[in-house]
Order: structure tokens, then sequence, then C-alpha cells
């Protein structure tokens, strides 16, 4: 029987155990199954659906870990294939491209900025915690991220500033 068919209050550990045998070889798929169940068990133990939550039975030596970091990194070369396509690609998507390579900002990170997050006179796009992958504030100590934009790469990647800001796929839809 899946879980699915059980009710809540029926859901034991071998329940988690088994849902993290079926992503044993996806580990991220893992940590964030276990983690939604765990949550989605807390909010049910919460509401007095069930009296205790059993993904907090299963051991941290059975929880699924952090999947590792990235190991791939893109030499000159590829960027420079990258930057410059073989293949034609919508000027958008180009721009928007490249306005990942020249950033360190993750593509959801990009694709959601708006204008109050980034200063022209300043020349720096700014982002708190909570905008972040990062979104919790682990300590008191937690800055925002800020980081200088160059503007030989701004004016390259968007021509012109005003440019930079009618970007269609970055929410800057503000005039200078």
């Amino acid at each position: 029987m899946e879980m699915s068919d059980q009710p809540p209050a029926s859901i034991v550990e071998d329940n988690i155990k088994d849902l993290l045998q079926l992503h044993r070889d996806c580990p991220a798929t893992a940590r964030h199954r276990f983690g939604a169940m765990s949550c989605f068990l807390d909010f049910l133990q919460d509401q007095k659906v069930i009296q205790f939550n059993p993904a907090q039975s299963v051991s941290k030596k059975r929880r699924p870990k952090p999947p590792a970091p990235r190991s791939t990194f893109y030499d000159a070369e590829v960027l420079n294939k990258l930057w410059n396509p073989e293949q034609p690609i919508k000027d958008v998507y180009l721009r928007y491209l490249r306005f990942l390579i020249t950033t360190p900002l993750r593509a959801k990170e990009a694709a959601e900025l708006t204008v109050g997050q980034i200063s022209l006179s300043q020349m720096n796009i700014s982002l708190s915690a909570a905008d972040t992958k990062n979104k919790e504030e682990k300590n008191s100590n937690s800055r925002d991220f800020v980081f200088l934009m160059l503007a030989e790469v701004i004016s390259r990647i968007f021509k012109t500033l005003s440019n930079f800001l009618a970007y269609p796929g970055l929410e800057l839809r503000a005039k200078i």
C-alpha cells in the first residue's frame, strides 16, 4: 500500500524510509522530498491530525545528505562559445545568457530582479538574504549580497542603461 492510500495517522518511519529508498540515486530529490514530507507531517501534528511526526524518527545517519557542490566550471573557450553562439538565438535570450555569465546571480535571482535592487548611480545590485536561495538568516550578522556591475559589461550586453531597465525578462520596467 502506498502512503497516498493511507490515513495520515498510519504513516510510520518505514514509510518515510521507503520514500528515501525510492530516490536513493537522486540525493537532491531525496532531500527535497524528505524535507517536504517532514514539513507536511509537522503541519499535521500542529493541526492535531497526528500525534507524532514519523520523519523525526529517521536517524540523522539515514537522512538524505545535501548533494555535492557543482563540479562543472566553464573555461574561457566554453564561455566564448556561449557568448557568441554558432546557432542564432533570440536577442532577448542572448542578453539574458550574457547577463548570467557576467553576474554571480542564479537564474531565478536574475529573473526576479526588481528596480529597487539595482542602483545605477552606484552601479550595483543588492539582494537581501530573503531574495537569495539562502532565505534564512542564520545569524544576526547576516548581510545583504551586494556586487558591483561593471559599466562596460552592462553597456556591451544591453547597449544602454535604458535597455537594461527595459529588459523584458527581468521585470525591470522603469524609465531612467
